[in-house]
This record gives structure tokens, sequence and C-alpha cells, in this order.
């Protein structure tokens, strides 16, 4: 996030959530959907937010 510019607060307001539910979620305590995708849209690897690759996912 820090390499890319993107804040906290840059993220809740984007998505209109609370920084607490951005917060939460990079910590692992909540799985908000809307942050999640967020993430991933913005080049978080799925491996930090518990996410499975496509590709594994289809493999199960």
């Amino acid at each position: 996030m820090l390499r890319n510019g993107y804040k906290v607060m840059d993220i809740a307001r984007d998505l209109h959530v609370h920084h607490s539910a951005v917060v939460h979620t990079l910590a692992g305590r909540a799985r908000v959907p809307r942050v999640i995708r967020w993430l991933l849209e913005h080049g978080c690897p799925p491996e930090l937010l518990g996410e499975e690759k496509k590709e594994e996912r289809r493999a199960a």
C-alpha cells in the first residue's frame, strides 16, 4: 500500500466505508468483501488476504 501511495483513509473514502473496516480487514480480524475486492484490484497479492488464487480454487 505504502509503495503505491495508498492510505487507509483514502481506501475508506473510495469505498464509502468506515476506516476501521479497512484496518480490520488488513489485520485479518474481519473480511469485508468490498475492501478485499478493492485491495485485489489494486495489486494486493491474494495470499496476503487469505484468498486463494482462482486456479487453486478450481483444482479443489
